[in-house]
């Protein structure tokens, strides 16, 4: 009697373990595989989804954010002013440089007070972004150049300028379309002074 338990407890053991390792190894080859494929794509699509959604959101640079467009450094402020600046050498001893700053007052004082230089010529308003742009179009080292207005509060103007970019280009787009002022934009303007990039 004792050899048919024994047999019986035997074969019972048997088939769990025939059991467990038949599931074992399903998972191992389907969810193992499947998961480690899914794991690696769930990695991959979540490191596209954050890069995309920083891209989107773009760098913090204290008194706004904006995506730094691709090929371009940044550096500022010096402490004086607010500005920064995005830049990529084009050759010949020049830079392509995008600066973003902020005036007090508002679009059209700013548009009217350049358009007292000769150097200055009206562009097309554009749309872009958060904002609608008022632009002024000029030369810089011989190269089209044009500035971009837009009233970011009720006390004060965002002024981004592409020198020696073409309008248009990809580089001046990406900080259009990315330039978000922060919530409390008139708060920071004091700490953004103190704040150098790159940090």
């Amino acid at each position: 009697m004792k050899k048919v338990w024994y047999k019986l407890l035997l074969a019972a053991v048997i088939l769990a373990v025939a059991v467990a390792l038949t599931a074992c190894g399903n998972n191992g080859s389907d969810t193992s595989n499947g998961a480690d494929i899914t794991d690696a794509d769930a990695g991959e699509s979540s490191l596209e989804g954050s890069t995309d959604a920083a891209e989107t959101a773009g760098e913090d640079f204290v008194w706004f954010s904006s995506v730094v467009p691709d090929g371009f450094d940044v550096r500022g402020p010096n402490g004086n002013y607010t500005e920064i600046e995005f830049y990529q050498d084009i050759g010949g001893g020049h830079q392509a440089v995008i600066t973003v700053s902020f005036a007090y007052g508002a679009v059209e004082e700013k548009i009217d007070d350049r358009l007292s230089s000769d150097r200055n010529t009206p562009g097309p308003d554009v749309s872009a972004g958060l904002y609608k742009w008022s632009t002024l179009d000029f030369d810089w080292n011989g190269l089209p150049s044009r500035q971009f207005f837009a009233q970011m509060s009720e006390k004060y103007v965002v002024h981004i300028t592409g020198w020696c970019i073409a309008p248009g280009d990809s580089s001046i787009q990406t900080v259009l379309d990315s330039f978000t002022p922060s919530a409390d934009v008139e708060d920071k303007f004091s700490e953004a002074l103190d704040t150098s990039f790159p940090k």
